[in-house]
């Protein structure tokens, strides 16, 4: 399966209004770009541009409208009040199409967009304790915004654009290779299972030596639980299980899947 290209437009992190993390930004030398009201979403923002991408602190300026029904499955009255509910304060927005890519999404159609455009969220972000991911409608690189808007980014400061970000992920929680709907490729009964550390072939086998087929390990588990789109379910995996350590580079995946890339940034041999 060809891979789809999503770049990162942006990221948020809920604050305090007028929270110390704006004047934090300032005194790194970043010039602030814009600020922006959300009517009817009940948010309001101060954002940091870099060449490719900006930084976006978010904050809450009416309960009201963030747990309204048109606003209310984006949990982001719960992730601006992540300091006492345990939330995640933060989100990335793509440029690209989510669905495309094969994530489960559905549409969000805030009052402040005009009519007919709607924001993608991936149906995984209901849970609140993730971050939100979401592809913004029509986005560019700020370097291709219009002068007036864009301003001189963070040039002044000496920076252009950000050359990476490094997620970091709670303890318990497993990476994740693009969903793709079953819609889209059925239950497939064979295709190459592989993983690679450090660019060595670790693991080999293929889906059809499972004992227990997809649509039969689903068909059990539904019994205990409900199964809701974007759960995961966990199984074996072929010989050649081995400690990774702090650094490693592991690439892996089913030829008829997506491809998934991380790299371990916790404790050795974790």
């Amino acid at each position: 399966m060809n891979e789809r290209h999503l770049e990162i437009d942006h990221l948020f992190m809920f604050i305090e209004p007028g929270g110390p993390e704006i004047e934090a930004l300032q005194r790194l030398g970043l010039t602030e770009t814009y600020r922006r009201a959300h009517p009817g979403q009940g948010t309001a923002n101060a954002c940091f541009a870099f060449d490719n991408l900006y930084l976006e602190l978010l904050w809450l300026t009416s309960e009201t409208e963030a747990r309204s029904p048109a606003i209310e499955r984006t949990r982001l009255w719960e992730r601006s009040q992540w300091r006492t509910l345990g939330t995640c304060p933060f989100g990335i927005a793509f440029r690209g199409d989510l669905a495309n890519a094969g994530v489960p999404t559905w549409d969000y159609r805030p009052p402040y967009l005009p009519p007919g455009v709607s924001i993608q969220v991936a149906s995984g972000s209901d849970d609140p304790t993730q971050p939100m991911l979401f592809s913004f409608p029509g986005s560019t690189a700020p370097g291709h915004w219009p002068a007036e808007r864009r301003g001189r980014l963070q040039r002044d400061a000496g920076w252009g654009e950000v050359g990476g970000v490094v997620l970091r992920l709670a303890a318990g929680v497993a990476p994740c290779a693009a969903l793709v709907p079953a819609s889209a490729i059925g239950h497939p009964a064979q295709g190459a299972i592989w993983l690679d550390v450090n660019g060595s072939r670790k693991q080999t086998g293929d889906i059809s030596q499972q004992i227990w087929k997809v649509p039969e390990q689903i068909a059990y588990l539904s019994r205990l639980i409900t199964l809701l789109p974007g759960d995961l379910i966990f199984t074996g995996t072929p010989a050649g299980v081995g400690p990774v350590q702090r650094g490693n580079s592991i690439v892996g995946g089913i030829d008829v899947l997506e491809t998934l890339r991380t790299t371990i940034v916790g404790e050795s041999g974790s």
